[in-house]
């Protein structure tokens, strides 16, 4: 592995673990937000609910990127798939 990719991955890894880092906090504070509701007994609508469903599955998007960028990143075959898949899902042939 270069030194080109090593940068890359390491810089690509570390902006992966600040995502991770920012939804992991929202989904704490908003799950304590939403625990303090429910133990003064006021009433929690499917909004509310939405917010917390969202931001779990965006801390667990950022962790399974992350675990997928520090494993097969800087792999070639893997980054041919990506460019395909990119050129497939605009239309560019």
């Amino acid at each position: 592995m270069g030194a080109g990719t090593l940068g890359v991955k390491v810089l690509q890894t570390f902006i992966y673990v600040l995502a991770f880092l920012s939804s992991a906090m929202i989904l704490g504070i908003y799950s304590y937000f939403l625990a303090t509701e429910k133990k003064h007994n006021a009433g929690i609508p499917n909004t509310q609910r939405a917010v917390e469903g969202i931001s779990g599955s965006g801390a667990l998007y950022t962790i399974f990127a992350l675990v997928l960028t520090c494993f097969l990143g800087g792999i070639t075959f893997f980054a041919f798939l990506g460019i395909c898949k990119l050129y497939l899902k605009r239309g560019i042939r």
